[in-house]
C-alpha cells in the first residue's frame, strides 16, 4: 500500500463528511458515510484483523439513524465509531480498553504518535513521501497561509480589501471548510492510528481468573480470614432477610391488586427500581470486598460462599418483580421512553447479576467484572437504542390501549404524525380541537420532509414520497 493512500482517503472522507453533514440534520448521510468508512477500513486493514463484532454494532446503528434518527440512536451511533476506531488499533482486546484508545485516537491520535515517535525515535529513517504527498502537503498549507494573511492584509487595507471582494468566493463557506479540516483529522487518525501498547500492556497485566497462593496461609492470615468470613455471613445474612421480607409484602401487595391507578402504579415501579439499584450496588461492593482476593481460597467460606448465592437469587427476584411491575404499568397505562428505559436498565442489571455469579462461582477478578460488563453495556445500548422507538410507541399505545394518551404522543418526534391521523380518521368521537392540533402536526411533519435534502432523507422520506 502505498504510504499516501491513507491521506487520500482521509481528504475524500473529510469532503465527504463535510458535504454530509454542513448544516444537515442526520439520515442517510449517516449510513452513506459509515459505509464508506467500512470500506476503508476493510481495504488498509493491516496485521491486525478488524472486530467483526464492533464493525456489525457500527453500521446497524447507522442503519438505525437512517429508519428513524434519535438523540440516544446518534449518540449510540457516535459510542460505536469511537469503539471501532479503538478496536481497529488494538484488534482483539477488552472492550473498555478498545473505547479508551479509541477516545483517545479520534481527536489526538496525530498527535499521540508523533509524540510517541519524539519519545522512542525509529533507527530506521522515514521514507520521503512521494510527489502525490508533496503536492497536496504544499497545496494544503498554501491554501491556509493564503487564506489566514489575505484576511489579515484585507482589514489592514481598504484597497487590498476591495481587489479581493472582487473575486467571487461565494461558492466557499468557511464552516464548511473547518468541518471538512476536522473530517480530514477524524479520518486520517482513524486510519493511522497511534501503537497503543502501553494501553495494551496494562489491561494485560490484569487477568480474568484470580490465581491461588502459592503458599499456605500464615496464623495470622488465617484470623484475618475467619474474621472477614464470620462478617460477611452476619452481613449477608441479615440483608438476604430484609431483602425477602421486601419480597414476600411486595408479591402480597401485588397480589392484592392495590396498584390498579396509574399513579399507584407509577409509584410501585419507581420504588422498584430503587430498590434494585440500592440493592445490586450494594450486592456488588459487598461481595467484591469480601470475595477480592484470599477468601476465595479459605476452605471454611462455604456458608458464605451460598449465602451469597442466595442473595444474588433473591436480587433476581427483585428483578422480575420489578419487571411485572413495569409490565403491568405498560398494559394500563402505555408505553413511553422511561418505561423502556426501565427495561433496559433491568436488562443490565440482570447482566450485572449474571456476571456477579460467574465471578464467585469461578472465582473472576474485578477486571472480569469490568470487561464483561463493558461488552454487554454496549451491546445493550446499540442493540435498543437504535431501533425506531417513535413509532414502535406510538403504534403499540394506539392499538392496545383503551385510552392512550394524545398529549404525550404528540410530545415525541413528529414521526408519528402520519399515525395519528390516522387514528383521528379511525375515532370521529375526539374532539375536533384535538383532530385539528393532530392535521397541524402532520402538516408540519409533511412540509418538513420536503425541506429535507437528499443527504438527510429517512425511511420515512420513502414511505411518505
Amino acid at each position: 500500500m502505498n504510504k499516501t493512500t491513507p491521506y487520500i482517503l482521509a481528504l475524500i472522507g473529510g469532503f465527504l463528511f463535510s458535504s454530509l453533514f454542513y448544516e444537515k440534520e442526520p439520515g442517510l448521510n449517516v449510513l452513506l458515510l459509515a459505509l464508506y468508512t467500512t470500506a476503508t477500513l476493510v481495504w488498509l486493514k493491516g496485521e491486525r484483523p478488524l472486530p467483526v463484532f464492533l464493525l456489525s454494532a457500527y453500521l446497524y446503528s447507522a442503519l438505525g439513524c437512517f429508519i428513524q434518527p434519535s438523540p440516544p440512536a446518534v449518540l449510540v451511533h457516535v459510542l460505536s465509531l469511537v469503539v471501532l476506531a479503538g478496536g481497529s488499533a488494538t484488534g482483539r482486546a477488552s472492550l473498555y480498553t478498545q473505547g479508551l484508545t479509541g477516545a483517545l485516537n479520534l481527536p489526538l491520535g496525530m498527535l499521540l504518535g508523533q509524540a510517541e515517535g519524539f519519545r522512542n525515535p525509529s533507527d530506521t529513517p522515514a521514507k520521503p513521501a512521494g510527489p502525490i504527498g508533496r503536492i497536496f502537503g504544499g497545496i494544503l498549507i498554501s491554501f491556509v497561509l493564503l487564506w489566514v494573511f489575505g484576511g489579515l492584509y484585507a482589514e489592514a487595507n481598504p484597497v487590498f480589501e476591495d481587489l479581493l471582494g472582487r473575486i467571487d468566493l461565494s461558492f466557499l463557506s468557511l464552516g464548511w471548510f473547518w468541518l471538512t479540516v476536522v473530517g480530514f483529522l477524524l479520518y486520517l487518525n482513524l486510519l493511522r492510528p497511534f501503537d497503543p501498547q502501553r494501553i495494551l500492556q496494562a489491561d494485560a497485566h490484569f487477568p480474568d481468573t484470580l490465581r491461588s497462593p502459592a503458599q499456605p496461609f500464615t496464623p495470622q492470615q488465617e484470623d484475618a480470614l475467619e474474621r472477614e468470613n464470620l462478617w460477611g455471613r452476619m452481613a449477608l445474612g441479615s440483608l438476604s432477610v430484609l431483602l425477602l421480607l421486601y419480597l414476600v409484602l411486595d408479591y402480597i401487595y401485588l397480589a392484592q391488586g392495590s396498584v390498579g391507578t396509574p399513579a399507584l402504579q407509577s409509584q410501585a415501579v419507581h420504588q422498584g427500581v430503587y430498590a434494585l439499584i440500592f440493592s445490586l450496588f450494594l450486592a456488588m461492593g459487598v461481595l467484591l470486598v469480601f470475595f477480592r482476593g484470599r477468601l476465595n481460597f479459605y476452605t471454611k467460606a462455604g456458608p458464605l460462599r451460598r449465602l451469597a448465592y442466595l442473595w444474588l437469587g433473591l436480587n433476581t427476584l427483585l428483578l422480575m418483580n420489578t419487571a411485572i411491575k413495569n409490565a403491568l404499568y405498560i398494559y394500563h397505562s402505555g408505553l413511553t421512553f422511561k418505561r423502556l428505559g426501565v427495561f433496559v436498565f433491568l436488562a443490565l442489571v440482570g447482566v450485572g447479576l449474571a456476571t456477579t455469579f460467574f465471578k464467585l462461582r469461578d472465582t473472576r477478578s474485578l477486571f472480569y467484572l469490568l470487561r464483561k460488563n463493558a461488552l454487554s453495556l454496549f451491546a445493550i445500548l446499540v442493540g435498543v437504542w437504535t431501533l425506531p422507538w417513535t413509532s414502535w410507541i406510538t403504534t403499540y399505545n394506539l392499538s392496545y390501549v383503551s385510552s392512550p394518551d394524545l398529549e404525550y404522543l404528540q410530545e415525541l418526534p413528529l414521526q408519528n404524525a402520519p399515525r395519528l391521523l390516522r387514528y383521528a380518521a379511525e375515532n370521529p368521537h375526539l374532539p375536533e380541537p384535538v383532530k385539528q392540533e393532530l392535521q397541524e402536526r402532520n402538516q408540519k411533519f409533511q412540509a418538513e420532509m420536503q425541506e429535507r435534502t437528499w443527504q438527510e432523507w429517512t425511511l420515512d422520506n420513502l414511505q411518505n414520497p
